[in-house]
């Protein structure tokens, strides 16, 4: 037992580190799958071996752990009834929940101030390292205004890379605290390194859930200082690819009717929603949207409307119930240590899964980044918080 317990502190150290890489893998892994297959192998596999009940009761206190759990449990179960689904189906979603709980668990254990500012470091950093490289293999010429910027790998699509840098963006206002000299001009320029690489994916939700998301958490904090900085920097930023024709202002405000045919989607979804409001169609009913002006749209593009119709009025109850519940914890842990990131943090995955997003119950995916990790960090931060009142108290008495 003795020999024990320092190879599972290794093993647990190693899983930390193991866990901030998979996180950066994706910006810089040049696929999917072989991303994956490091998580399923490296990362979780390790961190299951050395599971033990007691973990599990520990992040069992944890309200958000609980309702996570919940509504990723009751995801699956709608597939009972649903009319298309097949044994391939619950093999399927079966283990994207162990997936997905494995990496609540990770969060929860790894989650610590030194691991806050390491992800901090490491997520922002890779991110725009990748922004550089990604910008500068782009065929120049594809600059034309209309073009998009395609990243490097796992993030080529549009929407996925900007949300993603998105975030690492504000990793970077809110999670990077170091007392280094000329520290804030680096951010500055770093900052200003993501936003082209946002503004040249052309994709307008995630910049607006960025802003957005600043504003009100500096308002909340009753400081000025980064809405000041975030205004200019994309001011400045999209003043100049405009000038340059770089973008296309007419493309770039009413491109497909101005919102990317999103109130044709919804429209579409909300009529299938009608088919089974309370409980859904299970989440083995087809998504696909076929318009009249283009081709085959795969998914919702709303979090909220896609819970619906895969689990009805009960599924976005759930869903919720925990984001308000993540909220709440967010603002009055602000309140009593001034940790307003994490409101910043909930608030641009929410803002950004309003114009995109599909199934929340998946294998890893960019969104494990931009919403799940956001609400698994303010997990982590309430169980922490729950155990410094409990020394207390044992310390006290």
């Amino acid at each position: 037992m003795h020999h024990w317990l320092p190879a599972r502190h290794i093993v647990r150290c190693y899983i930390c580190w193991a866990l901030l890489i998979f996180l950066a893998g994706f910006y810089f892994f040049p696929k999917s799958k072989p991303h994956n297959t490091a998580y399923y192998v490296l990362v979780l596999l390790p961190f299951l071996l050395t599971l033990r009940r007691q973990d599990i009761r520990d992040y069992w206190q944890s309200s958000i752990f609980r309702l996570t759990t919940v509504f990723l449990g009751y995801l699956v179960l709608s597939l009972a009834w649903g009319e298309q689904t097949t044994a391939n189906d619950w093999v399927k979603y079966a283990k994207r929940l162990i997936y997905m709980l494995g990496f609540a668990c990770m969060v929860i254990t790894c989650y610590n101030p030194k691991f806050t500012r390491q992800l901090g470091l490491v997520i922002s950093g890779t991110a725009i390292v990748m922004a550089i490289v990604s910008m500068a293999i782009y065929d120049s010429s594809m600059y034309s205004g209309s073009d998009r910027l395609k990243n490097f790998g796992i993030l080529e699509h549009e929407i996925l890379a900007a949300s993603t840098y998105g975030f690492a963006a504000l990793m970077l206002c809110y999670g990077v605290k170091l007392k280094v000299r000329y520290i804030q001009w680096v951010k500055l320029i770093g900052l200003t390194i993501l936003v082209l690489d946002m503004m040249l994916t052309q994709s307008r939700g995630p910049m607006i859930a960025l802003i957005s998301a600043i504003i009100v958490a500096e308002l909340l904090a009753g400081t000025h200082r980064k809405i000041i900085y975030a205004l200019l920097i994309t001011a400045l930023v999209t003043g100049l690819l405009m000038v340059n024709n770089i973008i296309d202002t007419p493309f770039f405000i009413s491109r497909n009717g101005g919102d990317s045919y999103r109130f044709l989607i919804w429209q579409q979804i909300w009529q299938r929603v009608m088919d089974a409001p309370w409980f859904g169609l299970g989440l083995s009913a087809n998504e696909t949207i076929q318009l009249p002006a283009c081709s085959c749209i795969p998914h919702p593009h709303n979090i909220f409307l896609a819970t619906m119709l895969y689990g009805g009025v009960v599924g976005l109850l759930f869903l919720l119930t925990l984001l308000v519940h993540s909220l709440i914890t967010a603002y009055m842990q602000n309140k009593h240590h001034d940790q307003i990131q994490y409101i910043a943090f909930l608030l641009y995955g929410i803002i950004c899964g309003l114009s995109d997003g599909n199934k929340l119950i998946d294998h890893p995916r960019p969104m494990w980044l931009y919403f799940w990790l956001p609400v698994l960090m303010v997990g982590a931060q309430q169980l922490n918080s729950k155990q410094l009142q409990l020394n207390i108290k044992n310390r006290d008495s």
